[in-house]
């Protein structure tokens, strides 16, 4: 298969580089580590389908509020450095991908 994405905003990238599939989570739901008040806080979010490929909280899931996949989508709305997937898209990667499978961060 094939889809665009949306990466980490340029304060907050997503790590390039070779990982592995650590953990998946139907569903999952992501907590801010940031305070409110920063400008990085975002209220609790769920999601349908979540793999977690580096270390630090770094995800690949579907992301329902995005509106900017493809190139430059990191500029516009960029993630907080997860791989943002079109809903409609990541349940057959999820079904797909394996624990210990291959992730490639390029830019």
């Amino acid at each position: 298969m094939s889809t665009d994405v949306t990466t980490g905003q340029p304060a907050l990238p997503t790590p390039v580089g070779r990982f592995r599939v650590m953990a998946k989570y139907s569903p999952y739901r992501f907590i801010s580590p940031w305070p409110k008040g920063s400008p990085y806080y975002y209220d609790p979010l769920n999601v349908s389908y979540a793999m977690l490929f580096a270390q630090g909280g770094y995800f690949i899931h579907d992301a329902a509020w995005q509106r900017n996949f493809g190139p430059g989508g990191n500029l516009k709305t960029g993630s907080h450095g997860c791989v943002n997937v079109p809903p409609a898209a990541m349940p057959a990667l999820y079904r797909w991908a394996r624990v210990g499978d291959p992730v490639v961060i390029v830019r």
